[in-house]
């Protein structure tokens, strides 16, 4: 949006951390989050923002205090190791890992979030060179080239028969009637 760029390069102070003007809001409080322009250059991974929270990060707390924002503690740490949602509204007393089923459920509830993903997520590759992999459902015919498989015929089902004895070639090649399977054009 370059409306919020505008306003981030109007508001940036070059090696300091700057409290902008912009809010973000949290779905399922409905509380303004404050967003602040961090100086630190470097933040983990490939990330280039993050979410401060104040209770469980040492850095993000210092920043918070240096710019006068409010936080609370939402989590206690017993002498066990154990830990358990404090000051956390209908979560509290819940420990973290129920709680974030239960908040993910209520994410998903309200259709603004759900199970978490990774941003390291690559492609990745769905048929491996290899019996087991997960078949592609490509039918490679002489005349019309490459044709997908109907509908009807999914999911394509490798074939229960297999020979291991011959090494360096697919044990698929064996199986002719699965591999020379007629075109349906």
């Amino acid at each position: 949006n370059s409306l919020l760029k505008e306003i981030f390069q109007r508001e940036f102070v070059q090696g300091k951390d700057s409290l902008t003007s912009v809010t973000a809001m949290n779905l399922l409080t409905n509380q303004e989050i404050p967003v602040v322009i961090s100086a630190k250059s470097e933040f983990e991974g490939c990330l280039d923002l993050k979410i401060g929270i104040p209770c469980i990060s040492p850095d993000d707390a210092e920043v918070a205090k240096k710019m006068g924002l409010a936080f609370a503690e939402v989590i206690e740490t017993f002498p066990d190791g154990s830990q358990r949602l404090i000051n956390s509204g209908k979560f509290t007393g819940m420990t973290r890992e129920k709680a974030l089923n239960a908040i993910i459920q209520q994410a998903k509830n309200k259709n603004i979030g759900g199970f978490l993903t990774s941003n390291k997520l690559k492609d990745w590759l769905i048929s491996r060179q290899r019996y087991w992999g997960t078949p592609i459902p490509i039918i490679h015919c002489q005349n019309c080239g490459t044709v997908p498989v109907p509908y009807d015929d999914l999911p394509v089902q490798l074939p229960n028969t297999i020979s291991f004895k011959e090494k360096g070639v697919s044990p698929l090649l064996s199986i002719s009637h699965w591999v020379n399977c007629p075109c349906p054009r």
